[in-house]
């Protein structure tokens, strides 16, 4: 994942049960200000950087819907690694059939949480990027694998 400049931008790589070509990050998924997130997804695991946190530049690992509550200080959630423009980060998230999920940055784990999403309602890949003011935002993403072993047809 790289991005041009971190302005005015807000970004989510994950699962949601929000399932729309038009997602946008505020209000669909969740929105981040200042310290604060408000999760309005239903079920949320991923990854998010956003330019109106207080640490715009940090990622964080948000998570709703399982069984440990949805966190939303921002900064309980940062993950010690801040994006850098014109910089790649490899971005990893692993999320086991009973909930469990685990964010790595660089290949390196820095978050597992049990219970992070629900074990029984269907997840939606996304990967969102979205201009907070006006023009377009852009992130450049190399490769994209997604594996699955969860059982659909229930």
């Amino acid at each position: 994942m790289e991005f041009g400049n971190l302005d005015t931008k807000e970004f989510f790589f994950g699962f949601s049960d929000v399932q729309t070509d038009l997602a946008i990050l505020e209000g669909a998924i969740a929105h981040g200000t200042g310290t604060t997130f408000t999760l309005t997804a239903s079920d949320i695991c991923g990854f998010w950087l956003s330019s109106e946190l207080t640490d715009d530049e940090a990622w964080h690992a948000i998570h709703n819907g399982g069984t440990t509550t949805g966190v939303t200080d921002s900064t309980a959630l940062a993950l010690g690694v801040d994006a850098v423009a014109a910089e790649r980060d490899l971005l990893r998230l692993e999320i086991d059939t009973n909930g469990t999920a685990r964010w790595f940055l660089n290949g390196v784990l820095k978050k597992t949480l049990a219970g992070a999403v629900s074990t029984t309602v269907n997840l939606c890949c996304s990967l969102i990027v979205e201009e907070k003011v006006t023009g377009n935002a852009a992130c450049t993403v190399e490769y994209l694998d997604i594996k699955s072993n969860r059982d659909w047809t229930r």
